[in-house]
């Protein structure tokens, strides 16, 4: 689909303060070639018309591949029109399109939250209750865990080591993994 780029609304001062004015668009074909309209008035069948010869000593440029945007493309253009004569000064321009579509914008995915691990040591049934931590790490857990039953053994009276409670009451440290189901004392 061709779009209007740039469109110069040029004059030339020999001709009073009207200046003889003429327009000139810049219209982007399918192909990236360049189309220029340029025209003085309007016939009365809706056509524009010119009866001017510029003269310019270069050539208007035929393609915007050579150019990043509209705005290089427009000073390429102002510095040809400079070079010719009648209606090449322009008394004000105005951009309309880029040259080149802008990409839509990428839409920030956040990064999906870590979940962390979660550790749980237990020593099921001991003293009454039985002792159940939880903890991020696996060594965390255990270090947890040994805490609790050397507090707990202390004012119990206890004398099983903590290795000697874990084997005799079934305890363990173990990851507990996220959306499943756990049972009693964490069993699955």
């Amino acid at each position: 689909m061709s779009k209007t780029l740039i469109v110069y609304r040029l004059f030339d001062p020999t001709y009073g303060p009207e200046g003889n004015s003429k327009t000139l668009s810049v219209v982007k074909r399918d192909d990236n070639t360049l189309d220029y309209s340029y025209y003085g008035g309007w016939q009365s069948n809706g056509s524009g018309f010119s009866i001017s010869n510029m003269q310019l000593k270069r050539s208007l440029p035929l393609s915007v591949n050579s150019y990043k945007n509209v705005q290089e493309l427009n000073n390429e253009i102002v510095s040809v029109l400079a070079t010719g004569v009648g209606s090449n000064r322009i008394r004000k321009f105005e951009i309309i399109n880029e040259l080149f579509e802008k990409p839509m914008p990428t839409p920030k995915v956040k990064a999906k939250p870590t979940t962390p691990e979660v550790w749980i040591g237990q020593i099921p049934g001991i003293f009454g209750y039985g002792i159940v931590v939880a903890e991020s790490s696996e060594a965390e857990c255990k270090k947890a865990l040994k805490k609790h039953y050397l507090a707990c053994k202390k004012s119990w009276g206890y004398d099983k080591t903590f290795t000697d409670a874990m084997d005799y009451f079934g305890g363990g440290v173990f990851k507990i993994e996220m959306g499943k189901m756990y049972y009693d004392e964490f069993k699955r």
